[in-house]
């Protein structure tokens, strides 16, 4: 038995249409990677969520929310309560919060944030018998905050009375 050695000689000119068709490797970048490229930073951030709720003359309620949540990841708080109302039935109360927080590279942090708040609207003055209103605010934002920083994300006024309705985060990298 013989082996046979077979040779194929194939023209140059094919053998560069062949490479040009095969995919090239792409350069390397010289520049750093931009910032909504990068992966995030790991680290546990701490949400403090100050919500201040005033009507009327006097001092204003303030309802505070704290959260911790892995940067890059999802947070979510809910509370409901029922408020008493005499010849009425109870009415319920809401802080509902969702944030999801993600480090940059650069230092500030990105934060996505959800909040339902429903409470109970300002009594009427004339009579206290009378059903409070009713008022709710349903947010949902994108913002940067550098750390450490009290930002208020958001001003709000309920439509049907003087109500004004504010919304402060700080955001603090836990090492």
């Amino acid at each position: 038995a013989t082996a046979t050695a077979v040779s194929l000689a194939i023209p140059a000119a094919a053998q560069e249409e062949d490479a040009q068709q095969q995919p090239q490797p792409k350069p390397t970048q010289s520049a750093p990677a931009r910032a909504a490229d990068a992966p995030p930073r790991l680290a546990n951030v701490k949400l403090d969520l100050t919500i201040t709720d005033q009507a009327g003359p006097g001092e204003p309620s303030k309802k505070v929310v704290t959260m911790i949540v892995a940067s890059g990841h999802n947070g979510a708080i809910r509370t409901r309560g029922f408020q008493p109302r005499p010849g009425n039935p109870p009415r319920e109360v809401i802080i509902n919060v969702d944030a999801q927080p993600t480090i940059t590279i650069d230092g500030p942090v990105r934060v996505q944030l959800g909040l339902e708040y429903s409470p109970v609207g300002p009594a009427d003055s004339s009579s206290a018998s009378t059903d409070p209103g009713r008022s709710s605010l349903n947010e949902r934002i994108v913002f940067m905050i550098n750390p450490g920083k009290p930002l208020v994300v958001s001003q709000a006024v309920d439509p049907l009375s003087d109500r004004r309705i504010s919304v402060e985060l700080t955001a603090t990298i836990l090492k």
